[in-house]
């Protein structure tokens, strides 16, 4: 067997490996014959989207999942805001205030 690693007992492993142990490398391809015999007129991409029954429950639970967060996090500090507006006008109308008559 002819081979372009002589004496094939003297090359070493690594050396084998880097070459990828190709004797020839041979590419007879000609890319401008090929895309000028295969070149397409037009070129057109169609995604056809389907909703299965999967996906309408993945998104009707994505969205009773954010609405539910977003509302329940809205709701608390609205009501938050309003106690702590109802407290501080309690604690002013219930203020004593002290009359010095001298």
């Amino acid at each position: 067997m002819i081979t372009r690693f002589n004496p094939i007992s003297s090359v070493s492993f690594g050396t084998l490996i880097d070459e990828l142990f190709i004797e020839t490398w041979q590419n007879p391809s000609n890319y401008s014959d090929y895309f000028s015999a295969c070149a397409p007129l037009t070129c057109r991409y169609t995604y056809v989207e389907r909703k299965n029954a999967l996906y309408i429950l993945t998104a009707f639970l994505g969205l009773y999942g954010g609405l539910t967060v977003g509302l329940k996090f809205i709701v608390w500090n609205v009501l938050l805001i309003y106690w702590k507006l109802r407290q501080w006008f309690s604690n002013r109308r219930n203020q004593i205030q002290s009359v010095n008559e001298n």
